[in-house]
Parts: structure tokens; sequence; C-alpha cells
């Protein structure tokens, strides 16, 4: 059961120098990244593990932050080893290292593993993994809390939504944009979905961010592999504090948010993008909803007490919802555009930048959703939405466009609301 936080102090780790094991039974592989990494001993404890038996001896010695493992090792293969650091090391960032290419494979890395690197990979892919999972350790200190979120593999969808899924897939004649519309609308599916997608057992030559584009290239018989195995797709079965209503709700106001966040930079290279983070920017409010009730309840107290602002998420559960979302989605590898708009969504001014991107779009979109949310007295019981930052717009050169955004934003809450009614 994961406590609910006394205080805001980094856990005593923190500081701590991130223990990375890389596990093969090619010692070829293995000398040549010893090789490949000898710079970076200096930032990282390494160990190099010959064979899944050796694998597992690691991990019973010692705890790591980051276990690189490849799969397909004769006698212990990686998915007994992954398996193994999952239940035992919950906390630690598992990556695939692969050179094979079959759905099947990839299917059952979600489960076991957070990010997939092709086999070969050269040096700068292997060391950009790990340093993005010491950022990620950044943006939580808690240890207890990371080791919650490592151990998520995946996230409940709406029913409603899960339902209608499963319908289209019984249709043989059910085209990939059909699927990709619906896909769009629940956060969970399209984050297993583009995980799996953009994984290196497919080699594709840029990052997939659109739903439709994604189910075409996996094919109906794949998702419909994925849907019913329910080892990427998790149905909703009310295990937290989230009814199917309250998740429901989530998925309606994440879906405005893209909608809005899409329009807001118009087409083009960002609009996707824009779309998902703007779907997934309070994701962090249904993981703890659905999965944490424990934290869940304890930030209840402190609200019904009269308490508010973003500094009682820190004080409750040792990280806001954006750095907890943010956390999950970036472990789960999706693009670092939209890790970056969903943990500083609401304070996008603490990412430097000159020109208005994905980030700028998500908090535009969230803040004005947010006003018409608590104008009609829509049932929220989150305390997300900080106002506009108009200072911030402005210094983009965006002021002029605010009274156009609120347009858009009421047209969009309108039609999604009527539609749900």
């Amino acid at each position: 059961m994961l406590e609910p936080r006394a205080s805001t102090l980094p856990g005593e780790d923190s500081d701590a120098p991130i223990r990375v094991l890389f596990v093969d039974d090619e010692a070829g592989v293995l000398d040549g990244l010893r090789r490949s990494l000898r710079k970076q001993r200096e930032v990282w404890d390494m160990v190099f593990a010959q064979g899944g038996a050796a694998g597992l001896e690691a991990l019973r010695a010692g705890e790591f932050g980051v276990i690189v493992c490849d799969v397909a090792m004769r006698e212990v293969d990686g998915f007994e080893v992954l398996g193994f650091a999952k239940e035992r090391q919950p906390e630690a960032l598992r990556i695939v290292l692969t050179g094979q290419s079959d759905f099947e494979s990839a299917v059952r890395s979600v489960a076991l593993a957070h990010q997939v690197l092709a086999k070969p990979s050269d040096r700068d892919e292997v060391r950009h993994k790990i340093e993005r999972a010491c950022t990620l350790r950044g943006l939580l200190a808690d240890a207890a809390l990371r080791r919650a979120l490592s151990s998520i593999d995946s996230l409940p969808s709406a029913p409603t939504l899960f339902t209608k899924l499963t319908h289209l897939l019984a249709d043989e004649d059910t085209g990939a944009e059909d699927i990709g519309e619906l896909l769009e609308q629940d956060l969970a599916m399209s984050a297993k979905i583009l995980q799996v997608v953009n994984s290196a057992f497919f080699g594709l030559p840029r990052v997939i961010t659109n739903m439709s584009e994604a189910a075409a290239f996996l094919g109906q018989r794949v998702i419909r592999a994925m849907v019913l195995g329910e080892e990427a797709f998790r149905p909703f079965k009310g295990q937290g504090l989230f009814s199917a209503a309250d998740l429901e709700r989530e998925q309606r106001h994440g879906f405005e948010v893209g909608q809005l966040a899409r329009r807001i930079v118009g087409p083009g290279e960002l609009s996707e993008g824009a779309f998902l983070a703007g779907m997934m920017h309070d994701l962090g409010w249904t993981v703890i909803g659905c999965l944490l009730p424990d934290l869940y309840r304890a930030f209840g107290v402190r609200r019904r007490a009269g308490q508010r602002g973003p500094a009682i998420e820190r004080i409750t559960m040792g990280a806001n919802h954006e750095a907890i979302g943010a956390f999950l989605l970036g472990a789960w590898g999706l693009p670092l555009e939209v890790v970056e708009a969903v943990a500083y969504h609401s304070e996008p001014q603490r990412v430097p930048h000159e020109e208005p991107g994905v980030i700028t779009a998500v908090h535009v979109a969230s803040s004005l959703l947010h006003e018409l949310r608590t104008a009609d007295d829509t049932p929220d019981p989150r305390p997300s939405g900080l106002p506009l930052n108009e200072d911030y717009v402005a210094g983009l050169g965006l002021r002029s466009r605010i009274d156009e955004w609120r347009a858009m934003a009421t047209a969009i809450h309108r039609t999604i609301a009527a539609n749900a009614a």
C-alpha cells in the first residue's frame, strides 16, 4: 500500500548514481556496450551479466534503476528476467534489447518492459534512453511513488469506449479510421497503442502520434488480439475510488482539451502531438483515482478541509498530478514534447522556449476549458486548471487570439457535452 506523504522533501536516494544492469547471453554484445559506454562510468554504476541466470543473480544481489535486457536468450530468457525484475524491483525502468520484429514479442514486452531498443543499438541511443530514465527519476523525488508508478503496465479504459471498440473490431469491414477515431477518445488505449507501434520492434523511421495511422499500421487483427488478451488494454473494474462515470468524465475532459489544442496549433506537424498531449494532460488524476486510492483519499480529506492550491498535491502525494502523468508516459516512451507538455502545462513558462508549441496549446486549452467547467458547475473534484497565464501568452505575441480561443473552447465544450448527453 502506498501511504500518503507527510512532506515534500526529496527521497534520500535522489542524488545517488543510477545503477544500470545489462543482460545478454552474447559476450560480444556486452563487450561492445562496455566499451561504448565507458565514459558513462563516472555517472552510472554499470553491471554486465552474461545470460539470464546471471541477470537473475545480479537482481537478487542489488537494486538497479535501469535494466536493459535481451529477450531471446537461451535457457533463461529475457521475459523471465524482466518478470522477476518487475516483481522484485518495480521502481526500475525496464528496457527490452531485441533483434526480433514480431508482434507477439512486442505485446509480451508491453506487459513487462517500459521501452524497447533495437539490437544492435548505437551508443548514443542507449545513452539517451538511460539518461531519459534519470530525468524521469528527477520528476518524482519519492521512491515509494516511483515504485508504484513503475509497476503500472496499463491503465483502465472507459467502459463505454471499451465496449464500442470490441464491437467495432468484431466487424471485419471496420476501417482503420473508424478504429482510430474511437481509440483517440480513450487515453489508456491511445497510450498503449502508441507505445507498441513506436517501439523498436517495428523500426519505424518516425514517431507516429496519429491514432488512425497507428491503427492502419498495426491492423485490425493485431489490435483485436491486444484487446482480448488484456496484456495491453485493461477494461475498467472499479479498483480505485473512481467510478465508471468519473473515468468517463476524465476521458471526456481530456478529449475536449485535445481537440482544442489541435485547433489552436492548426494543421501541420504539431497538430497530432498537441491533440495527444491535450488528451493526456490530466492523466495523473486517472492514475491516482483508479489505481492509487489511498493518495486520492488523503488528498480529498485536505480538499474538504478547505485546503487549496497545487502545493496540497505535493504535500499529500509527493508530487503533483502533472508529474505523475508525465512520469508514466515518459517511462512508456511517448514523445518528449508530449511528456513535457503533460508535466508543465499548468506552468509552461518553466520550459524555456521562444516560439509557441505543443505546451502552449495545451496550457491555453486546459485553462480555458477549466474556466467553462467551473462556470457551468460541472462536478470536478480535482484542483487542476490554473488560470490562463496571460503574461506568458502575451510574451509569445498571442494575446490578441485569446478571445478567439475562448470562442473555440465554448463551441467544443458544448458539442462534446451534447454528444455525451
